[in-house]
């Protein structure tokens, strides 16, 4: 007899299904954490973003630190797509 739940769900893809689902449930955490803390410091706030588009990183940030901060995260999160992206075209023998 042939186990249909294989042939359907691979086992790999139902690990990272919760694994995906486990890290926003880690992540509404935090922020909610963080809503709530009484450590309120008045003072500069510096605040930067990666956008992805395909395999190409937009970085913007409000000081040269921050801006140097997401661009190593550009470089990481570009990495880790393109690692998946090959990973997925060998499979996972």
């Amino acid at each position: 007899m042939v186990n249909q739940t294989n042939i359907l769900w691979p086992d790999y893809l139902f690990y990272g299904i919760i694994i995906g689902i486990a890290l926003i449930f880690v992540g509404f955490l935090i922020i909610f954490i963080g809503m709530f803390s009484g450590t309120r410091k008045e003072g500069h706030v510096e605040t930067g973003g990666v956008i992805i588009i395909g395999p190409i990183p937009i970085v913007f940030g409000s000081s040269k630190n921050i801006s140097l901060l997401m661009l190593i995260l550009a470089i990481v999160l570009t990495t880790l797509v393109l690692l998946t992206y090959i990973i997925g075209l060998k499979g996972w023998t």
